[in-house]
């Protein structure tokens, strides 16, 4: 009988999964309340465009440095700096009135949160013997939908109720609180590198002579296939930010629906894409 893998890798797998759905409470927070956020600062659609640019921009070309730390650090110490970075960035955007406020902090926010999937990918290449490691990056990647509904919901509920600066107040509190308890229990790697799977002896991700940074980055800047794939996946990427960030905003001014029930609606594209996550894994 094969020997089961070890049981603390699912912990880790369950932590990283909430950790990173906090994130997206702090990122997809604007989208629900953008109509409160303009009414009550006159904005145009233009200008929050422009904030909303200032963070992906940023988030894109973040992701760079974000693995490079990862790998010189440790992805626990990123995780748990870039959450509170992160966090930070919401609290000080809840407590903005002026324009070049609101852009500084969410180009602070798109940083931080570039710090927080290049770690976990390499979290769950750590964790995980390859024969797993598909299926848990989809079990893992099953949050983001998750959590896009739940901070559609949860941010035009504060948004409605309380004002549009509560839907950045406690998402602060949320990531804040995960952040910090993500520096307690999160290990970069099991300990003496145990692979219970019989028949993988040796993770990948621990090769015996590692290549230096330099062939790396050659070998990756090199690969036509990765270049390619990228490129795809930004459009892909395009594409979806464009409707997650807008689709209440839209909602609600078309069909002049309430903020409440223009968060619920939106929710109904991310949930079709729930199992999607699990069966691509």
């Amino acid at each position: 009988m094969k020997p089961s893998l070890y049981p603390g890798r699912y912990f880790i797998l369950l932590f990283i999964w909430l950790t990173y759905g906090s994130f997206y409470l702090c990122r997809l927070n604007m989208s629900a309340v953008i109509p409160l956020v303009m009414e009550d600062l006159r904005l145009s659609h233009l200008w929050v465009g422009f904030i909303m640019s200032g963070f992906f921009i940023v988030y894109a070309l973040s992701q760079f440095p974000a693995g490079y730390l990862s790998d010189r650090f440790g992805s626990r110490k990123v995780i748990t700096i870039a959450g509170l970075l992160s966090a930070l960035s919401n609290l000080f955007f809840g407590l903005s009135t002026r324009l070049y406020h609101f852009i500084s902090f969410q180009i602070l926010n798109g940083i931080s949160q570039a710090g927080a999937y290049a770690p976990i990918v390499k979290l769950i290449g750590n964790w995980f013997p390859q024969s797993r490691r598909a299926t848990a990056l989809g079990i893992f990647l099953s949050c983001v939908p998750i959590f896009t509904i739940v901070s559609y919901w949860l941010s035009s509920y504060l948004g409605a109720s309380f004002g549009w600066r509560f839907a950045f107040f406690i998402p602060f509190v949320i990531l804040s609180f995960v952040a910090l308890i993500d520096f307690r229990v999160i290990q970069d790697a099991p300990q003496g590198k145990q692979w219970a799977q019989a028949g993988e002896k040796e993770n990948p991700s621990f090769p015996a002579s590692p290549p230096s940074a330099t062939s790396i980055k050659t070998a990756i800047l090199s690969n036509k296939s990765l270049w390619l794939l990228g490129a795809c996946l930004g459009g892909i990427a395009f594409i979806e930010y464009s409707y997650l960030m807008w689709l209440p905003t839209f909602l609600f001014e078309t069909f002049e629906t309430t903020i409440v029930k223009a968060g619920v609606f939106s929710s109904i594209y991310p949930l079709l894409g729930i199992p999607a996550r699990f069966m691509t894994g």
